[in-house]
């Protein structure tokens, strides 16, 4: 079975790395816990990448 970092799953899903660890990173802090799974790769791309948190 194969894992995948999310650094890793970033590049397969075309998201600069750098962009999304410091939006992430600004998110998390943002209430509520709920939200995280939109944090993935995956979600993050589809809801934040054209504006991400600079």
């Amino acid at each position: 079975m194969s894992t995948h970092s999310g650094l890793q799953i970033c590049r397969l899903q075309g998201v600069d790395t750098y962009t999304y660890l410091i939006d992430v990173l600004r998110h998390i802090v943002l209430p509520p816990a709920s939200r995280a799974e939109g944090l993935t790769p995956l979600c993050w791309k589809a809801l934040f990448a054209a504006a991400p948190l600079r």
